[in-house]
C-alpha cells in the first residue's frame, strides 16, 4: 500500500512531538485509517496519549462480508493501541453507493427505493457500540484467538468481548468458565 510511505509516524505524529513548543499542547491524536501505520509506534512512544479513529476505511461499495471481517480487524486494532473512538465513515449512501466524493464506498446504512437497509458494516459497528458503554476501557487478552477478540470493561463493571471468527470452520472459545461457539465467518458478542 502506498499510503504507508505517506503516512509514516517520524514524519507526522514523532516530528510534532520532537519539536517541545508544539508538544506541550498535544493532547491526543486523531487517525485516519492510514494512521494505522502509526498506531504502534504511537502506543509506545505516547501511553497516555489519547488517539480516536476519525475515519474507518471507506471500503469499495460492496458491502461484502469479506470488506466488513477486515474492517472489524481494523476496529479492534485500533481500539488495540489505545483508541477511545471509532468514526465510521459513511452512515448512508444511495443505491448506487457513490459518496460526495464521487466514487463507490460502503456504508451503514443503504437507501433504496426509499428504504433503509442496514448493511454488514452496520451490525459489525453494532457490537462494538451497543454493549459497551461510554467510560468502558479496553483490556487485552490472552491466549488462541485473542488476536480474533475485543475486550472491555463497561464503567458498571460488566464485560463484553466482541468475536470474530475469520475461518471456515465452527471454533470453541472459552472466558472463565465458559465456553461458546463462534459460527464460521461470523462476528458475536459475549457480555459477561
Amino acid at each position: 500500500d502506498d499510503r504507508f510511505l505517506a503516512t509514516r509516524y517520524a514524519d507526522y505524529l514523532g516530528c510534532a512531538m520532537m519539536d517541545e513548543k508544539a508538544a506541550k499542547y498535544i493532547k491526543g491524536v486523531g487517525y485516519q485509517w492510514a494512521g494505522k501505520y502509526a498506531l504502534l509506534q504511537t502506543a509506545d512512544d505516547y501511553p497516555g496519549l489519547e488517539i480516536i479513529q476519525t475515519e474507518a476505511e471507506c471500503g469499495d461499495g460492496s458491502n461484502e462480508w469479506d470488506y466488513t471481517m477486515y474492517l472489524f480487524e481494523n476496529t479492534r486494532r485500533f481500539f488495540r493501541m489505545g483508541a477511545t473512538a471509532n468514526v465510521y465513515w459513511n452512515i448512508a449512501l444511495g443505491k448506487d453507493n457513490s459518496s460526495t466524493w464521487g466514487w463507490k464506498q460502503n456504508s451503514l446504512v443503504r437507501i433504496l427505493d426509499g428504504k433503509a437497509e442496514f448493511t454488514n458494516d452496520y451490525y459489525m459497528m453494532k457490537h462494538f457500540s451497543h454493549f459497551i458503554k461510554r467510560g468502558a476501557r479496553y483490556v487485552g487478552l490472552t491466549g488462541r484467538l485473542a488476536s480474533c477478540c475485543a475486550a472491555f470493561v463497561n464503567p458498571d463493571g460488566s464485560k463484553v468481548i466482541v468475536a470474530s471468527n475469520p475461518y471456515q470452520k465452527e471454533l470453541t472459545v472459552s472466558f472463565g468458565e465458559k465456553s461458546y461457539i463462534l459460527p464460521p465467518r461470523s462476528i458475536s458478542t459475549i457480555v459477561m
